[in-house]
């Protein structure tokens, strides 16, 4: 269920507004058909305005190097998950480079062959 704020249609509403599939007539097949819209308020350094914008649809491409780097992702995370206590403490207690959570350093080093 579509919840709005503001009038239907107008740029004072919010939210995404999101038309059947039947509606939209579209004589390719190869594209996805134009329909429904995204109603927002950006912000800048004059204020607060509203928008209105088509939605955007991406497209979903799984190529193996993609897949490769999910993969790896998947190892890393399940990696650190099999890690003790002590080793956790051992990331999380690295210097370099600052700011970055044990965690994140340990799935950069998974990722990037430093481990």
């Amino acid at each position: 269920m579509v919840k709005l704020q503001g009038p239907l249609y107008s740029l004072f509403a919010s939210g995404r507004i999101r038309l059947p599939r039947t509606v939209a007539l579209s004589g390719s097949t190869d594209e996805e058909p134009e329909h429904g819209w995204v109603y927002e308020r950006r912000r800048n350094s004059q204020g607060v305005f509203p928008i209105a914008r088509k939605m955007v649809y991406t497209t979903v491409r799984h190529t193996p190097a993609q897949q490769l780097l999910r993969s790896k992702f998947a190892l890393a995370v399940a990696g650190w998950q099999l890690l003790t206590e002590e080793e956790k403490t051992y990331w999380r207690r690295l210097k370099r480079p600052e700011r970055m959570s044990g965690y994140n350093r340990y799935l950069s080093a998974f990722l990037f062959g430093n481990l």
